[in-house]
């Protein structure tokens, strides 16, 4: 049985992908469809907080333009606050925050490019995947 609105996490590289890289690409293909309020994005302040460190000192980005892609974000997104610290990915415990906010936010989808997450397929209700597969749910 299919819910009537997926509720989904973004992992931080999809919006790096998104926003810095080739255009019509399936992770910017993902963010159109939460735009256009296809499924519920949901995100945590820690996974904003990650994403504009990221753009500004990583990828030289200026605040002023951050700050309109957080407050973007911010518009079309649910905030999802984890009460629980979650330790299930040792290799790269940044991970772990996408994990929380899923929780947190009870969502069906984690979309992510990151290697240790996808490793995990699912987590509690969770599932998994790439940009790619996520887009695919959507085709007519």
């Amino acid at each position: 049985m299919r819910p009537e609105v997926f509720r989904v996490v973004l992992d931080t590289n999809v919006y790096i992908s998104a926003f810095c890289f080739t255009k019509s690409t399936p992770p910017t293909n993902v963010y159109i469809l939460a735009l256009q309020g296809r499924f519920e994005l949901w995100i945590s302040t820690k996974i904003l907080l990650e994403l504009a460190d990221k753009l500004q000192n990583k990828f030289a980005w200026a605040p002023p333009q951050v700050e309109r892609v957080i407050k973007q974000i911010a518009r079309h997104a649910h905030l999802a606050e984890p009460n629980q610290q979650i330790k299930v990915i040792d290799a790269d415990p940044s991970d772990n925050m996408i994990l929380e906010c899923a929780l947190a936010a009870d969502a069906h989808f984690i979309v992510s490019g990151d290697k240790h997450l996808l490793a995990l397929k699912k987590f509690e209700n969770t599932t998994i995947m790439t940009p790619s597969d996520f887009i695919v749910l959507f085709r007519d």
